[in-house]
């Protein structure tokens, strides 16, 4: 029945949530203890989470198939290892927990395995816990553990955006999660390295240029205590221009390390629940080469749940609402731009939607060269008591990848079935040169995909209802028919000249290598 439904993990009335995320649960070997409600003490969940952790690991599992690929956009994720003053919290009560609560001990919970990232919790039936433990999946394109470096997370995610600068293109890495989740670390152990790499590759010179975006202003991080807002300005081509921006010229890779180091030292910080000194601002450093190369550094906001505004000033709250909606409205861009990198080139990305998108422009438009790179990487912390946060980086960094049904519907179609109802009113009016002009009027609401599934009475009726023949609407019926079916033998052809699929992601077309 409906609970039943509910409780084992299965969509109910066959649909499932938009996340369409996958719900795996580990059922105990008593199965009389599901109704009896089987309490685990925390060493006992301690250890029943290493072991399914360790299966985990041990068995990635495919990539799942409804993620997007291109290797110009790349979505990462890092779990930060367990801290020194959390080791004791392992196997603890979590403060604040009661009988009643879905999470009473704390264990490590999230298990980084292949291309996905697995978040543990307990299983309960109706409310009560059955002594099993389920995991939900979240695919990325590049999972890295605990136990990766500072130097592997850059080797993976930073150096083929420093290539791509050193050639004369454009590469942004951008860092997000919640605060306390090492965003800041990973991205001054990049600026470090990618500052080392640039100048031990022939760069003479780097200009470099470093704000900070709080809310609606932008503040200059290298003009030592000044504090006066910058004015966003957009000029005759488009681009967003900062008045007042300084950039100052780094001979070799210590004098660029003292302007990062002078620039990270001033942004903005507040305390929070988890973090001393949480960065409340977007702090952007942009690197330019002698040749027009752009390396961008993006260090984001710490991002925060509704209920972490409880104890906010009103200020803070505000800060927070405006740092919240400039991070969805960048997921949006980079979820379109890799649409358009992959099944739909034509697809605009909504840059305008926040300054903060504005300001990040060149990843999401081309530029000059062509050449672009962006790499989204997403912090997590291990614990369970941190879960709330983890699930919602994640779920955000899925979202940017997950292709929709629409979107998957619509990488199907052949070219005819994509026209739009302008395409097709066009092709009308010129059909038969032009004979069909007059009453093409009648396929303004229709387009390819909708036309492709009609029947040639209906067809026929539109056009005599706009002043047309019989003969003429089986004349555009049968036309666009033949089209139709061309269209569909090439896409065919195409899909049997294509290389296999490997083990790395699907092939979609127009994207390029998958990543691995």
């Amino acid at each position: 029945g409906l609970l039943g439904a509910m409780a084992d993990g299965s969509p109910v009335g066959g649909r499932r949530s938009s996340a369409e995320f996958e719900l795996v649960l580990e059922k105990p070997a008593d199965s009389a203890s599901r109704h009896a409600g089987a309490t685990l003490t925390g060493p006992e969940l301690v250890r029943k989470a290493a072991e399914l952790s360790e299966r985990l690991r041990a068995t990635p599992g495919p990539p799942d198939p409804s993620v997007q690929w291109s290797e110009d956009i790349q979505v990462a994720c890092r779990v930060r290892p367990v801290l020194p003053r959390e080791q004791g919290r392992i196997g603890q009560p979590i403060p604040g927990a009661t009988r009643v609560s879905h999470a009473q001990f704390d264990y490590v919970a999230v298990v980084p395995a292949g291309q996905a990232v697995h978040c543990l919790s307990e299983e309960r039936h109706l409310g009560v816990a059955t002594g099993g433990l389920a995991h939900t999946s979240f695919p990325v394109h590049k999972a890295l553990g605990p136990e990766a470096s500072n130097e592997e997370v850059y080797a993976a995610c930073v150096a083929p955006l420093v290539a791509c600068a050193l050639r004369g293109g454009s590469g942004t890495a951008i860092a997000y999660g919640q605060t306390g989740a090492g965003k800041t670390h990973t991205m001054q152990a990049c600026q470090a390295l990618a500052a080392r790499e640039l100048f031990r590759s022939g760069a003479g010179s780097v200009r470099v240029s470093f704000f900070e975006n709080v809310g609606k202003a932008c503040f200059d991080l290298l003009l030592g205590d000044s504090h006066e807002p910058l004015e966003l300005l957009e000029d005759a081509d488009g681009e967003v221009v900062i008045r007042g921006l300084s950039a100052q010229q780094a001979g070799g890779p210590d004098a660029l390390a003292v302007l990062l180091a002078a620039g990270n030292a001033r942004r903005s910080t507040e305390p929070t629940a988890a973090n001393d000194q949480s960065s409340r601002s977007h702090a952007i450093c942009t690197l330019e080469l002698p040749d027009g190369g752009h390396l961008r550094l993006v260090d984001l906001a710490g991002s925060e749940r509704r209920e972490d505004a409880l104890l906010h000033s009103r200020a803070r709250a505000e800060e927070m609402r405006l740092n919240n909606h400039s991070l969805g409205c960048l997921k949006e861009c980079i979820r379109v731009r890799l649409r358009r990198a992959t099944v739909e080139p034509g697809a605009h990305v909504p840059y305008r939607s926040s300054k903060l998108t504005m300001l990040l422009r060149s990843a999401f438009e081309a530029g000059p060269t062509g050449a672009q790179r962006v790499c989204f990487l997403a912090h997590v912390a291990p614990l369970r008591s941190q879960a709330k946060h983890s699930v919602n980086t994640l779920e955000y960094a899925a979202h940017m990848i997950r292709a929709t049904m629409a979107e998957r519907e619509r990488a199907g179609f052949d070219e005819v079935e994509r026209w739009s109802s302008k395409r097709l009113v066009a092709w009308v009016s010129e059909l038969d040169g032009g004979r069909h002009a007059p009453y093409a009027f009648a396929f303004a609401r229709c387009t390819g995909k909708m036309l492709s599934v009609e029947f040639r009475p209906d067809v026929v009726q539109w056009v005599k209802a706009a002043g047309g023949t019989e003969e003429a609407g089986i004349r555009i019926y049968d036309a666009f028919m033949e089209l139709h079916k061309k269209a569909k033998a090439d896409k065919k052809a195409q899909a049997r000249r294509a290389p296999p699929e490997s083990d790395a992601g699907p092939a979609v077309a127009g994207a390029g290598p998958a990543i691995v």
